[in-house]
């Protein structure tokens, strides 16, 4: 990964969890400009960095989620994730793998296929819900670059 992709990725999961704007909502970046994917390009449309922030509570201790997707044009992806409570510092797991992407069931929709390092492989379906904001199986995630 180029060092600067990486320093964007370090310098984002030190970020402090983030409310998203509401899944369905119009995007913000250019609220008078409807997005349509063209589902064809999606390995450009998903080429770059996006985050997911999250808080989920673990018996009784609130921990702050980040993870990260790293969409190589070379078709590397890099998955990061960051957890921890306030205060702490934030355990951090990182993957590499490959990754490959197609037009969906649904003009908003990707097909995408990832094969990681482990040999763990995933066929998952992304919504573009904007330029700027996709769902990952229901995940969502907002373009950091």
């Amino acid at each position: 990964m180029p060092r600067r992709a990486a320093l964007a990725v370090l310098a984002a999961l030190a970020m402090p969890p983030v409310a998203l704007a509401e899944e369905d909502g119009p995007d913000e970046a250019a609220p008078d400009a409807p997005f349509t994917l063209d589902n064809a390009a999606c390995p450009a449309f998903l080429t770059g960095i996006w985050l997911a922030n999250s808080q989920q509570d673990f018996g009784g201790a609130l921990w702050h989620v980040t993870e990260a997707l790293v969409f190589n044009p070379d078709g590397r992806i890099e998955q990061a994730f960051a957890a921890g409570t306030a205060g702490e510092e934030p355990q951090e797991t990182k993957t590499f793998g490959a990754w490959t992407a197609g037009p969906g069931r649904a003009k908003d929709r990707c097909a995408l296929s990832l094969v990681f390092e482990e040999g763990e492989r995933r066929d998952v379906e992304v919504a573009a819900l904007a330029a700027t904001r996709i769902l990952v199986d229901g995940q969502p995630f907002t373009r950091a670059r």
